[in-house]
């Protein structure tokens, strides 16, 4: 089974733990996540995690197609350094 994000895995461990069948330290090292993190979901402490949105992330974007359309083998670290 493979699973798309640890968030679900973590749930499922959540779930699991709950119903009180089996050791918490069992389920972690089953579906291989950390026993805090298990620990934490179940109190309630984590927060839900979402996007990072950078307002001006936008703005150098015409920049670097310019110097990458004038510099076509120049790499993401030189047209840093050029940007910059």
């Amino acid at each position: 089974m493979r699973w798309q994000s640890h968030s679900q895995k973590t749930d499922l461990a959540v779930g699991i733990v709950a119903e009180g069948r089996f050791a918490m330290k069992a389920i972690a090292e089953t579906l291989e996540i950390s026993r805090s993190n298990l620990l934490a979901r179940m109190k309630g402490h984590t927060k839900p995690r979402l996007r990072y949105h950078k307002v001006q992330g936008a703005a150098p974007v015409p920049l670097v197609i310019e110097l990458v359309s004038r510099r076509p083998s120049y790499g993401y670290r030189r047209i840093t350094a050029v940007l910059n």
